[in-house]
């Protein structure tokens, strides 16, 4: 703004001077050329500036986004693990449960087994029995 103000206030110096006749025409001119050089080396001076503050800009951003990116790839690395660490403790449990089922399965056929075995103990003690039962009335 005080770079406009001060273009501004230059040619409108240089327009009073020039209606109030103090300078001839070609020192008009000459005037208005040398503000026309001074006004370009001013912009020259200021998009400089700008460009550097862009530059400026610009690294920064593109450094804050690389952090960014080595956090989210960091953020992503301790997910990984985690879900690995998990999918792992998942498939013990899985596994132990899995043989504790096997062992019950396993305990409750060898009952079965030792029920069967026991019944057809009884069976043949019952069929003796009836036998001897059966020769005695004969008798």
């Amino acid at each position: 703004e005080s770079f406009t103000q001060a273009v501004a206030a230059g040619f409108q110096a240089t327009v009073r001077q020039v209606r109030h006749g103090k300078q001839t025409a070609a020192d008009a001119v000459q005037m208005v050329d040398d503000r026309v050089e001074h006004t370009q080396a001013a912009t020259d001076a200021a998009v400089r500036r700008l460009d550097g503050e862009v530059q400026h800009t610009q690294q920064a951003t593109d450094a804050a986004v690389a952090s960014l990116g080595g956090r989210v790839d960091a953020t992503q690395a301790v997910t990984d693990r985690a879900v690995t660490a998990l999918t792992e403790q998942m498939a013990e449990m899985r596994a132990q449960f899995q043989a504790e089922m096997r062992m019950q399965q396993e305990s409750m056929l060898h009952q079965q087994q030792q029920h069967a075995a026991m019944m057809r103990d009884m069976q043949t003690q019952n069929a003796s029995l009836l036998a001897q039962l059966q020769q005695q009335t004969l008798q």
